[in-house]
């Protein structure tokens, strides 16, 4: 059995600190920068990016998942835009999101999960689906 540290005992029993009691990383004081000049910055590319199509039905699927890695992403119905639509929702619940219409690419700019459906009397859809990530 191995035996306790003396600097985590007081009063006879183990005391770790709070940083091992919470498991994080403590937080480091902001150093203040001041700008002089102007700073040329550059968005760095994607690091990789996945091309693919999905096809759905009438009820809401997901797809795409939660991707804190995710940085752009476009879906996309081929078609007529002016009878073709497809449904776009941030949730599974029925009744929500709004119609989207085809070949018009749908942006997204965030890392939350995305459902789609196809349009109410549609038997299916193809949607074409394109991720960037940050990071493998």
């Amino acid at each position: 059995m191995s035996e306790i540290p003396p600097e985590m005992v007081a009063d006879g029993q183990a005391q770790p600190d709070v940083a091992e009691l919470l498991q994080e990383e403590l937080t480091r004081k902001a150093v203040p920068v001041q700008v002089n000049a102007p700073v040329t910055t550059h968005e760095l590319p994607s690091r990789t990016a996945r091309y693919y199509t999905e096809t759905i039905g009438e009820d809401l699927a997901r797809i795409l998942h939660p991707d804190p890695k995710r940085k752009k992403g476009f879906i996309m119905l081929p078609g007529d835009p002016a009878t073709d639509t497809f449904v776009v929702s941030h949730t599974s619940g029925a009744g929500s999101g709004a119609p989207w219409p085809a070949n018009v690419p749908l942006p997204i700019s965030h890392w939350d999960s995305v459902w789609a459906a196809a349009p109410e009397g549609a038997e299916s859809v193809t949607l074409t689906v394109v991720i960037e990530v940050w990071a493998d």
